[in-house]
């Protein structure tokens, strides 16, 4: 009786066997016949969806997002007696130069000492009188989180701090400082980086003094001076000469409905799956829900809405759930959410994506983080609010996000930037003194061109 008992299992799974082979070959046989019908979101994905996930959807699994690199947007290197080289509005050279000096950049934040208050004059001597690395990241940026990317460490001493400008100066006596400025209070500070340093940025920088290329800072421009009413670290190049730069088409990358492969690639990407779910299309948008607690909306028109109700098992955690998140905590949650939404979807990676503009405490004992999208170093200037993605954190959680789609794709078109001496000149006809000079791409967020031109910011 045992006997035939296993020899009728045997056959069984033997059936068994044959039935998932014949399977996987006719998906084979489809798949090679009808090619991306049988892509992700058509009913095999949908099938694999409920199999690997359960009524839940799709896990979003946090460890592997990639954080958004946090490059600067412009930097400069001088070298006493000959120079300053300087890049900005150009991805491709700002990326080869950091590239260069991020080693000692995360060598430097990690010996960081606990930073002690300096004047402006200090910073101005070493940012051009002394051999100097200069960051410019647009945005405040959390030096923890450059930390984690430079995978520098501990750095102790600057875990609480934000900064847009570093600057990485050495003096005659071949000792490193490690300076940064709070925009905000219009205060400088200085950290000495030991003795492990010493010496080693005349050697990083000694390789560019075949570049310099005679770029200026505006407050080596006297008062006098035309660019004597500009933000004193507006980078200024040596030509007068009119730049060209591409206008590019802006285009929404989901306004393809409900079963578009963009737009069902983006909302996997962020944890959702619109067939394995509660989903429903209706007013020009649609409404995907995990459960009563978490819901995603997309609309036609490129916008995105998350919003969670509630802080138990959490879709995004942010940090360890105890007490106040850190500036770390809260960019590690939010840059994978950024990049797999707004930074895949720019356009061409190599000169766009997005970087991280701010990180605001709300009044409700919140958090707000802002990204931007940009273009070659140029910002967007996004409609009304600029933001392309904003996160709130509340409870340990991503809260709600909000997102704003665009595709940038550059075209043959050349517009004809006035020269930074003209753009200048008319900025003090407006009376705009002391504000910075920018160059930046205007998206409504209702025309289909976006075009370079200067702001008084």
């Amino acid at each position: 009786m045992e006997h035939k008992r296993r020899k009728r299992l045997l056959e069984w799974g033997k059936d068994l066997l044959i039935v998932l082979l014949s399977i996987g070959a006719i998906y084979l046989t489809l798949r090679g016949q009808l090619g991306q019908n049988l892509a992700p979101g058509g009913w095999l994905g949908e099938l694999t969806g409920m199999l690997g996930s359960g009524s839940s959807g799709v896990p979003y699994d946090q460890a592997e997002g990639q954080p958004v690199e946090l490059r600067p947007l412009r930097m400069a290197v001088h070298l006493p007696g000959l120079g300053t080289y300087g890049v900005q509005y150009d991805s491709a050279a700002v990326e080869r130069l950091s590239d260069k000096m991020f080693t000692i950049l995360g060598e430097a934040l990690g010996g960081g000492e606990t930073p002690i208050q300096t004047t402006e004059t200090v910073w101005r001597t070493a940012l051009t009188g002394q051999y100097s690395v200069y960051f410019d990241f647009q945005g405040e940026i959390p030096l923890s989180a450059l930390y984690a990317w430079t995978e520098a460490g501990p750095g102790d001493a600057l875990m609480d701090v934000s900064a847009r400008r570093l600057l990485l100066a050495e003096d005659e006596a071949g000792d490193m400082t490690l300076y940064y400025n709070n925009e905000t209070m219009g205060l400088y500070y200085a950290c000495r980086t030991g003795s492990a340093l010493k010496g080693h940025l005349q050697t990083a920088v000694a390789p560019y003094a075949a570049n310099v290329n005679g770029v200026t800072f505006a407050f080596e421009h006297g008062r006098g001076e035309v660019y004597g009413r500009l933000d004193p670290y507006v980078m200024l190049p040596k030509s007068g000469a009119p730049m060209e730069r591409p206008a590019y088409r802006v285009s929404n990358p989901v306004s393809g409905g409900q079963n578009d492969q963009t737009r069902v690639g983006m909302m996997e990407a962020l944890g959702f799956h619109p067939q394995a779910n509660s989903s429903y299309v209706a007013g020009g948008k649609q409404v995907v829900k995990e459960g009563v607690v978490d819901t995603l909306v997309v609309y036609d028109s490129g916008a995105v809405e998350y919003h969670s109700t509630s802080a138990e098992e959490p879709k995004y955690p942010v940090g360890d759930g105890a007490g106040e998140p850190s500036a770390l905590d809260l960019v590690k949650a939010t840059q994978p959410l950024a990049q797999r939404s707004a930074g895949e979807l720019v356009g061409d990676t190599r000169t766009a994506g997005v970087y991280l503009m701010e990180i605001t405490a709300l009044k409700d004992g919140g958090w707000q983080v802002d990204y931007g999208y940009q273009l070659n170093g140029a910002v967007v200037q996004l409609g009304a609010e600029e933001y392309a993605a904003r996160f709130i954190v509340r409870d340990g959680r991503v809260s709600d996000f909000y997102l704003l789609l665009r595709t940038y794709t550059a075209t043959e078109e050349q517009v004809s930037i006035l020269p930074e001496l003209q753009a200048t000149a008319a900025m003090g006809a407006l009376n705009a003194p002391g504000r910075e000079l920018l160059l930046v791409y205007e998206d409504s967020g209702t025309a289909d061109t976006a075009r370079p031109a200067w702001i008084a910011k």
